[in-house]
């Protein structure tokens, strides 16, 4: 492999004769950017729905930061989380990617959920958004667009293996296509008829299959739009 080019004076991604056109960097201001590398966990920032008693949610002590929700151990107890906030959309001509980094204990026996969704008490049958989902009894999970009662579905894109982080991913192109990604390998491409509609947020969280504990771990989110 050869030396890395060096680009001593800096890139920039603005044109000449805008306020940043001199900036040594790119510029930060052409895209609506989230992301949590979960170092820190302010509960104030989420909005959080549980059923059965309050799980645990805080901050674990990895490499690299992460947070771990522990879930109580009655059937169908959860945790979902949902950024403060509804600050992004689906528009045309507006490019959009998800990136999230996580892991279960258990692969089958769990419901677990992470995209963006419309703000919702029921995240596992929101209205609208576009998300990763992996129901109970299965390991397998699908990627969806869901706009109002209409989904569009890629079902059984992976498989979750239990304890072990899993890179899900994907890329709205601004027009009519999703790809979606696993481990940051392109896992297959879908057409997309109508866009999610209204504000969504970053959405994730994890609900008990039987009646034991469960826990998942949270590496990072991350979310960017065009401008």
């Amino acid at each position: 492999m050869g030396a890395p080019s060096r680009f001593s004076n800096g890139l920039n991604t603005s044109s000449g004769n805008t306020p940043l056109n001199m900036m040594g960097q790119l510029d930060p201001t052409k895209f609506h950017t989230f992301f949590d590398d979960f170092d820190t966990f302010t509960a104030a920032d989420w909005t959080v729905t549980n059923v059965g008693v309050t799980p645990t949610i805080a901050v674990a002590a990895v490499e690299g930061g992460a947070i771990l929700q522990t879930n109580t151990a009655g059937i169908a107890d959860s945790a979902y989380l949902q950024k403060t906030g509804a600050s992004f959309s689906f528009e045309s001509g507006k490019k959009v990617w998800f990136k999230a980094r996580f892991q279960v204990s258990d692969a089958t026996e769990s419901s677990i959920v992470f995209g963006l969704q419309v703000v919702d008490t029921t995240p596992l049958a929101v209205s609208n958004g576009m998300y990763f989902l992996k129901p109970d009894g299965a390991a397998t999970y699908s990627f969806i667009s869901m706009t109002g009662s209409a989904a569009t579905t890629a079902a059984a894109i992976g498989t979750l293996t239990a304890a072990t982080m899993v890179e899900l991913s994907y890329y709205y192109d601004g027009g009519t296509e999703a790809q979606y990604f696993i481990d940051g390998v392109l896992a297959g491409r879908m057409t997309i008829a109508t866009l999610p509609a209204g504000a969504v947020t970053v959405s994730f969280g994890m609900a008990n299959g039987e009646a034991a504990a469960k826990t998942m771990t949270t590496d990072y989110i991350f979310v960017a739009k065009e401008r």
